[in-house]
């Protein structure tokens, strides 16, 4: 893992980022992981480079199957080797349009972030999103991060 001001504080910025107003956590994992999301993709967002070029796509799949209803978002990145990857899901519990729940996954990967979920969505309105951060340092045109409005609120 290459460690830079660029990386430290994008843990520290993604979290806040996509937390919507929580408190930005120290690690790069908070919340439930598991490998895939299941059920069916309700959205998504092609991520690229300043060039217009394609670096990762990050998707937002629902599960109605799964216990009051499961929301899953899982970030892909197209970087060869490592690249500062990031999935986010926030869910507004009570209609105020801030996350009263939220899960992240952010770190060096390869190939994705996530698959980050939140049960009991149901009914509820979620933000989602994904960052990918390219692997020339110090240089920003090689990002691309996305921020969904409030949405899919069943």
């Amino acid at each position: 893992m290459r460690t830079s001001t660029k990386a430290l504080a994008t843990v520290a910025a993604g979290a806040a980022i996509f937390a919507a107003g929580a408190p930005a956590a120290t690690a790069d994992h908070s919340g439930p992981l598991k490998p895939n999301c299941s059920g069916t993709q309700i959205d998504h967002r092609t991520l690229k480079n300043s060039g217009g070029g394609t670096i990762g796509r990050v998707e937002l799949w629902y599960d109605g199957s799964k216990p009051g209803g499961q929301n899953c978002v899982k970030t892909y990145t197209f970087y060869p080797g490592k690249s500062y990857t990031g999935a986010s899901l926030g869910v507004d519990g009570d209609g105020d349009r801030k996350a009263n729940r939220y899960a992240y996954d952010e770190g060096w990967y390869s190939s994705y972030a996530g698959a980050t979920f939140l049960n009991h969505t149901a009914g509820k309105c979620v933000q989602w999103g994904g960052l990918i951060y390219g692997p020339n340092e110090g240089s920003h045109a090689d990002d691309d991060s996305f921020k969904s409005k409030w949405k899919h609120c069943g």
